[in-house]
């Protein structure tokens, strides 16, 4: 008790006391070794008793050694060591299984659990194993001998089902939850595919419900003696029912284990179907393998290559290492070599395939073998030298495309898969090959090798073509641009010209307002009063529609700008509001206003807001008769302020709205008389795409317009 002492130690830079960290008494008496080891160095710094008995050392011999002293073909920088490390590194812990050497020689198995504390330690326990292990291979021995004894009926049945597809296991867990015994708590892909079912409806299901009626009670009772810890044979057969109802017999295995903190009986699953269906054939008919080898699809045939592996191993201590070399040195002894494997059957396939029995096969060989010059062209010795080598490296099965000479001199390809049969790895006394004929397909690979060539050349041709189209292309870009420029060009004569229109509009325009104004204010009699504010009225019109002119033809170049800023919506709609009720009684109709009260500050340019709504409600008045109702309605949509005027006038049809917003089209001039310049809505949705906004227009014929804008809020506060 007393050798286990705390001792006080500097570990990088800090003094730890161990007797701080672990109870001493409990370690001590703990029955798994102990170790305190300086990290990463090794050094032991201090052991229990069960440690010290373990290795027959002393623990003052112990506090002497570093752990690479019993530590068996310890190497810093191999691969598991430095993986190992990479993990204490990462989590702190580390379990590994690993060798000590004890004082006397003996080499013991140990499971180790490492963990790594700050400053520089690390503690193990170590647990010996040797017995466990030496029972591991002791099973592992009983079960070769168990498997050396199958009947040679089964060994060839299992060979030629391993020539098709393999099966894969499903694998399960299971937990009895809430009363229920066997529910499913985890589904591998091939489970649904076995009952038809689809995971979802397997998770809500217990594994019980899908055994047949016969097997249900000694399911359940097997899966309660495994929860129970008892110890049952692990194979076991029963029957589920399908989804479908169909019977489903299968293989069973079964580990308890925990998961998610609870216990889990962990289930192997195999379909035997087929393997059921094979055996039952057998017991009905020895005969069966027979049928099913000779009327197999694929051309079969077995060999009794035990004297070839013979002749193999004596070329081997003679000292014949590269066969390839030996062979194609050698073709005689290639040829004398093949003529070894013994041809035991022979299927109706590969009789078709070789195009004749097996008498006429052997009778080949033997003439192959006897001929003074060898044929080599019927005989591929690297294929050959391949497949020998292959075999020698320990491979069971192996697959080549290769090509073969029929009895009657034809050349074929196949794809040929090669399998030493169970129980004669090292006699190579049962062979089965498989070979499926490619010779079209090799054929079509062929012709799709030429035609790829040829179409490297039409590659070539066309990268010409499309080199010369390039240039032509090149050629119609520089008339393009010249084209543009010429616009260009055009569209600033235009501007030019409208602003010298505009100048020439506006000079006599304004002294025409000034007096308007004048006569209006200071004429009473009539009709010379009504005449002057007409006077006044249209010099109003015509100075806004030179003004929204200008506007257009700055627009169209880029240059038309707003003076944007923080502005009360309510009271520009109160403005627009009153325009509304005074343009409703002079025509005659009547008006609806819905506004926000959320929304009082907004920024974007006063005028231009005002202009492009005015303009909006003016077109709503213009194409509505007496008594129609105009609306304009505001309201805070998500990421917008919404601005929609609405009318029941006379509407329009769909080739109408298509030039609605176009420049100098006045759509509606030829069904109503209305007609303009065709500039205000062209104005208008330029202002709204200036505000960052869009606009849009619904509209039929005869059933009334809206049209609605947005300001985005980006632009809104």
């Amino acid at each position: 008790m007393d050798k286990f002492k705390p001792h006080n130690m500097i570990t990088s830079g800090c003094k730890i006391n161990i007797s701080n960290h672990w109870d001493r008494t409990v370690i001590q008496n703990a029955p798994d070794g102990f170790l305190l080891i300086e990290y990463p160095g090794g050094d032991i710094l201090d052991a229990n008793d069960s440690f010290c008995n373990m290795l027959d050392y002393s623990h003052e011999e112990l506090l002497s050694m570093n752990i690479r002293d019993i530590e068996i073909g310890f190497d810093g920088k191999s691969e598991t060591i430095q993986r190992k490390i990479s993990d204490i590194e990462e989590t702190g812990e580390v379990s590994l299984e690993t060798r000590h050497r004890c004082k006397n020689g003996e080499i013991i198995d140990v499971a180790v659990n490492l963990r790594y504390l700050e400053k520089g330690l690390s503690f193990c326990f170590h647990r010996d194993i040797t017995e466990q292990k030496r029972k591991e291979k002791t099973e592992q021995a009983n079960r070769k001998q168990a498997e050396a004894a199958l009947r040679e009926s089964e060994d060839r049945y299992r060979t030629l089902i391993e020539l098709g597809n393999k099966i894969g296991e499903a694998v399960i867990m299971l937990q009895d939850i809430d009363g229920r015994e066997g529910m499913h708590t985890y589904i591998s892909s091939q489970w649904p595919q076995i009952t038809g079912y689809s995971k979802k409806e397997l998770l809500g299901m217990s594994f019980f419900d899908l055994v047949s009626k016969n097997d249900r009670d000694l399911s359940i009772k097997r899966h309660r003696q495994k929860m129970s810890g008892k110890t049952i044979s692990d194979l076991f057969e029963l029957t589920i029912i399908r989804k479908d109802n169909k019977s489903v017999p299968i293989e069973v295995t079964s580990a308890v284990t925990s998961y998610r903190s609870k216990q889990t009986n962990v289930v192997y699953i195999r379909d035997i179907t087929e393997r059921k269906k094979v055996e039952r054939e057998l017991c009905i008919e020895r005969e069966g393998y027979k049928e099913l080898f000779d009327y197999n699809p694929i051309a079969t045939i077995e060999y009794d290559a035990s004297e070839l592996k013979d002749y193999i191993d004596e070329l081997s201590r003679q000292g014949v290492s590269d066969f390839t070399e030996y062979f194609r040195s050698n073709p005689d002894k290639a040829i004398y070599a093949i003529s070894k494997e013994h041809i035991i059957r022979m299927n109706r396939c590969a009789e078709s395939l070789l195009g004749g029995n097996i008498t006429q096969v052997k009778e080949n060989i033997k003439a192959l073998v006897n001929a003074e010059t060898p044929n080599q062209n019927r005989f591929n010795v690297e294929i050959f030298s391949d497949f020998i080598i292959r075999l020698l490296l320990g491979q069971k099965s192996l697959s080549s495309e290769l090509p073969i000479i029929t009895l009657s001199g034809h050349k074929k390809y196949v794809l040929q898969q090669i399998s030493i049969m169970p129980g004669y790895e090292d006699t190579w006394g049962k062979v089965i090959t498989a070979d499926i004929d490619i010779t079209e397909r090799k054929k079509i690979e062929h012709e799709l090798a030429i035609y790829r060539n040829h179409l490297e050349d039409m590659v070539k041709e066309r990268t010409l073509e499309i080199e010369k189209a390039k240039s032509k292309l090149e050629e119609l870009y520089k008339s393009e641009r010249k084209l543009r420029q010429q616009l260009e060009k055009q569209t600033k004569q235009r501007v030019v010209f409208t602003r010298a229109l505009v100048h020439e509009l506006k000079t006599p325009l304004t002294p025409i307002l000034c007096a308007a104004e004048e006569l209006t204010s200071n004429l009473q009699e009539e009709p010379y009063a009504s005449y002057a504010k007409s006077i006044h009225y249209g010099s109003k019109q015509l100075g806004q529609r030179v003004d929204e002119l200008l506007d257009v033809a700055k627009g169209e170049i880029g240059i038309l700008k707003l003076n944007c800023r923080d502005i009360n919506l309510l009271d520009l709609l109160k403005e627009i509001s009153e325009y509304m009720s005074l343009e409703a009684t002079k025509r005659k109709q009547k008006v609806n206003c819905k506004f926000p009260s959320s929304v009082k500050t907004i920024y974007a340019d006063s005028e231009r807001l005002k202009q492009i709504t005015l303009n909006l409600l003016a077109n709503a008045f213009r194409f509505t008769p007496e008594g129609g109702l105009i609306s304009l309605i505001v309201r805070k949509n998500k990421n917008s302020m919404l601005f929609q005027v609405t009318d029941n006038g006379i509407g329009m049809d769909e080739k109408v709205k298509q030039k609605l917003f176009q420049p100098y089209e006045t759509a509606r001039s030829d069904t109503t008389g209305l007609g303009g310049l065709g500039i205000g809505l062209s104005l208008c949705k330029m202002l709204v795409e200036l505000h960052k906004g869009e606009i849009k227009v619904i509209s039929k014929k005869n059933q009334g317009t809206r049209v609605a804008f947005t300001i985005p809020h980006s632009y809104t506060k």
